[in-house]
């Protein structure tokens, strides 16, 4: 089971509505992400996908690649959690 969900935080300016609608496209066209979510109050990015086919490094290098600076990050098998479960 590779099924992993990550938790990207972002530097405050880089968590604005609208940048975060293009960072989630760009994440989701790497092959191996199933979904991106946003927790606006937290500037995190939330990011299920599969760690045989995409690395947590993979993330972090495409959004700072596209000059968004990631200031933390976190990931965990994953288990119960579904997309779009976890953000209330």
């Amino acid at each position: 089971m590779n099924q992993y969900v990550a938790v990207l935080r972002l530097a405050a300016g880089s968590a604005r509505r609208s940048v975060v609608s293009s960072l989630c496209g760009l994440l989701e066209g790497l092959g191996g992400v199933e979904c991106v979510d946003f927790d606006l109050g937290g500037h995190c990015l939330l990011v299920w996908f599969d760690r045989s086919r995409v690395t947590l490094a993979d993330l972090v290098r495409t959004l700072e690649d596209h000059g968004v600076p990631v200031t933390g990050v976190a990931q965990s098998r994953r288990a119960s959690v579904q997309p779009h479960a976890a953000i209330a």
